[in-house]
């Protein structure tokens, strides 16, 4: 994903956080510290979220 892509995902879908990261296509074996950080981070963003299902 390029500049371009995400400032246009980012202008359709609604309460979106990106994160922008140095790395190849696989982030999680890369940098698992790192991408445990960011999946805790969402995480903690979701606890009292109703379901959207």
């Amino acid at each position: 994903m390029d500049d371009n892509d995400a400032e246009r995902a980012r202008s359709l879908i609604k309460d979106v956080e990106f994160f922008n990261v140095d790395s190849g296509h696989g982030f999680h074996v890369e940098k698992p510290g790192g991408f445990n950080r960011i999946m805790l981070r969402v995480g903690s963003g979701l606890s009292g979220q109703q379901s959207r299902r």
